[in-house]
């Protein structure tokens, strides 16, 4: 299934057909933006073998990306992923051999990408709101994403109990329902104006890297 969004094409690989030959097969490097939501590791003592996981056991790896990835329509690459963002610290050359870097070396010119594990709720409500951003075509990517960062340290839980309340009625994924009315079920317990996602542990993971 293909999305659009401000005229950006993607493509859609879910859960199980998000493999490594499924994402060649479908030229899911030649889109316009590529958002990997999946675990990520960043290896210190290999960064090379550091790696995003995809469906089937299939693993994409940072050496990969360096030799054989060329992004020549890509706007944006978005790491959903934990450690997506980390180098080495001990040593500013390892700087070269992160993620970031590697997609910006393919042609990306643009990443978003992670310093730490990251909450999968806080996550999946922050990337939205940052292509919501993008979608109003009134700011940039970095720009987007900053102000996605700061609405999710201040969001009420009330506000985002009426939130997914809205964005639940578009699904047709049984799974993707369950998880988002288990979500909803739990932040509308307790005192509906607290901020649930204020500590800079759930929004302060992510960055921007290029331009």
């Amino acid at each position: 299934m293909e999305t659009i969004l401000n005229g950006w094409k993607t493509k859609l690989l879910h859960r199980g057909e998000a493999t490594f030959d499924a994402i060649n097969e479908a030229k899911g490097f030649d889109s316009n933006i590529l958002h990997f939501s999946c675990h990520g590791v960043y290896r210190l003592d290999a960064p090379f073998e550091s790696y995003l996981s995809l469906a089937g056991g299939d693993y994409l790896r940072l050496q990969y990306i360096l030799q054989h990835v060329r992004l020549n329509e890509a706007k944006l690459v978005v790491l959903s992923a934990c450690e997506s963002g980390v180098v080495d610290p001990r040593d500013a050359a390892d700087e070269h051999y992160g993620f970031p870097t590697a997609f910006v070396f393919a042609g990306a010119p643009t990443v978003w990408a992670t310093f730490w594990s990251v909450e999968d709720v806080a996550t999946a409500l922050l990337t939205v709101r940052a292509y919501e951003n993008l979608r109003h075509g009134e700011v940039n990517k970095s720009e987007a994403l900053r102000k996605a960062q700061l609405w999710l340290r201040h969001v009420t839980a009330g506000e985002l109990v009426e939130i997914l309340a809205s964005r639940v009625d578009g699904t047709d994924d049984p799974s993707v329902y369950a998880s988002v009315m288990k979500s909803r079920q739990e932040l509308a317990k307790g005192d509906p104006n607290r901020k649930p996602f204020c500590d800079p542990y759930f929004w302060g993971a992510f960055h921007t890297v290029g331009v």
